[in-house]
């Protein structure tokens, strides 16, 4: 594991790769620093590949992330992210591809975001997560645009828990197990979803519908210039 306890720091063009049979807790940890910048690194077999925490000014680029998870057994069905952020601000992450194991209930692979502010995610694919692709949980201003989305384990897009001022645009989200997205609107406010695709999701059936679920009242959100294959690009969600 690197671990990052000072400020200003670059790392490029490393590969970091669990040994066999070893699980280690993360291969970055980020953790109380500043402007740190993370360009053309591939990180394959932690339990959480990239951990950031009350961080600020972290630029992430180029990535490839693998084979993510803490094994799994009946009874263990942990989720392990991919890349975890908490009490972070400023984050960016481009031009990356990430990679779960497909391990629905097991839930491995996601981005996940809890109780940070302006976290962009931009240019990335992420395809085979157990669980929903990118989940944010409180994260106020941040966005998602330009990426990738195939095959999620739960919805493509998992906007919940007060997550103010969330933006979507000119995404790809396709063959999710739920839906292409849920946006709890009940909880927060500002949803913006313009120019994406939504096709082929809900493979479970068990979401409302292939495109987005809204909790709430969709005439407070902006909703534009989407398109669904099957329709319709929006629809309540309750459950």
């Amino acid at each position: 594991m690197l671990t990052i306890l000072t400020n200003g720091n670059w790392i490029d063009h490393l590969t970091i790769t669990a040994a066999p049979n070893i699980t280690p807790s993360s291969g970055i940890y980020i953790s109380s620093d500043q402007d740190v910048h993370i360009w053309s690194v591939a990180i394959s077999g932690m339990r959480t590949n990239i951990w950031i925490e009350n961080s600020s000014n972290v630029f992430i680029t180029g990535i490839h992330l693998s084979n993510n998870g803490w094994p799994n057994t009946p009874g263990n069905s942990i989720a392990d992210p991919n890349i975890y952020i908490a009490n972070s601000s400023n984050v960016l992450i481009q031009w990356g591809q990430i990679l779960g194991q497909n391990n629905w209930p097991f839930g491995d692979g996601e981005i996940a975001c809890y109780f940070s502010d302006n976290v962009t995610i931009s240019g990335t694919q992420l395809f085979f997560s157990g669980t929903s692709a990118i989940y944010f949980v409180g994260c106020d201003n941040s966005r998602v645009e330009n990426a990738n989305i195939q095959f999620a384990g739960g919805w493509g897009l998992d906007i919940v828990s007060g997550s103010d001022n969330f933006t979507a645009i000119n995404n790809s989200i396709k063959y999710s197990r739920l839906g292409a997205s849920i946006f709890q609107e009940t909880q927060q406010t500002g949803g913006t979803y313009k120019w994406n695709i939504f096709n082929y999701n809900n493979t479970s059936g068990f979401a409302n519908c292939n495109g987005l679920n809204i909790t709430g009242d969709p005439l407070s959100m902006s909703i534009s210039g989407n398109s669904a294959n099957p329709a319709p690009i929006s629809c309540g969600w309750n459950n």
